[in-house]
């Protein structure tokens, strides 16, 4: 699929990622073992997600020249790790770590499978930015709600927002790509209600965050679009700073009942500043 093809279809990149990633969690939540079922069901968003991206390339990773071909490998790749830490349930500092070092491995990878070969200056500095936003969004995931599914429903949120910054970019294959990503959490996450109640372990937090990630960093290399969009959706990762900062905020933040919500809400609001400030720079960029 090129960049001057149309948006995909329904089907593929809302239908079936969803269902995929539905249908396999819910499976394991309520089939699976009461101790190893529900860390299986978080393998759902990356079944999900690689439904979709095979659907939208029409091939297999590794075994077809496909666009976007280190996406589809990454996403299949990650699906090893995650679920060997269905296996072994590893304790927040470790999952920590864990997420941070795949995060940072996967960002260096898609900068090799971009063409960066590290040796100009240049290259090196827009890596080490993304690894160190990458390691900065890794590191920051756990405060967002740790033992709850909210850092993933803020992962949903951010992807979705990101779908709609690459319709407004006209990155059609990135588009189809963001939406089957926030699809196949969407599954998921339909399992994990109340979120503040549900923990997602290791392996769901580095299934999610991995794929957004190198979307997202696929996506700023390939496509036109002002950094500055990408910027302020990213806040969201931040979305608990925020509210500390804001005394009204702050002291209902205090109540562990309203303070998923403000989160959440805080995340809504970057997303909504990010996509709005992409569709003001595309009205002016066309006027121009």
């Amino acid at each position: 699929m090129s960049y001057s093809d149309p948006l995909p279809p329904f089907a593929i990149t809302i239908a079936l990622p969803f269902c995929l990633a539905f249908g396999w969690s819910g499976l394991m939540i309520y089939r699976g073992s009461r101790r190893r079922g529900p860390a299986m069901a978080e393998l759902g968003m990356g079944l999900g997600f690689l439904g979709g991206y095979v659907a939208l390339t029409g091939g297999l990773p590794f075994l077809d020249d496909l666009p976007n071909a280190v996406i589809g490998k990454i996403a299949l790749l990650l699906l090893l790790p995650a679920a060997l830490l269905t296996l072994w349930l590893p304790g927040p500092r470790v999952t920590r770590w864990l997420v941070a070092l795949v995060a940072a491995a996967a960002t260096l990878w898609i900068a090799r499978g971009a063409g960066f070969d590290f040796a100009t200056l240049a290259d090196m500095a827009v890596t080490a930015a993304a690894l160190a936003a990458s390691l900065a969004i890794a590191f920051r995931l756990q405060a967002l709600g740790q033992g709850s599914a909210v850092p993933v429903l803020i992962l949903c949120l951010v992807a979705a927002s990101l779908a709609g910054i690459a319709y407004i970019a006209q990155a059609p294959v990135f588009t189809g790509l963001f939406t089957s990503l926030t699809t196949a959490l969407a599954g998921f996450l339909f399992w994990c209600r109340p979120f503040a109640k549900r923990p997602v372990g290791a392996a769901g937090l580095i299934l999610s965050l991995t794929l957004l990630l190198v979307l997202a960093q696929g996506f700023w290399r390939d496509a036109v679009v002002t950094p500055w969009s990408l910027v302020i959706v990213a806040g969201a990762f931040w979305s608990d700073r925020i509210v500390e900062r804001m005394p009204v905020l702050a002291r209902r933040s205090r109540r562990r009942t309203e303070r998923p919500g403000l989160l959440i809400a805080v995340a809504v609001l970057c997303c909504l500043v990010g996509l709005g400030l992409a569709a003001l720079v595309a009205r002016f960029h066309l006027a121009a």
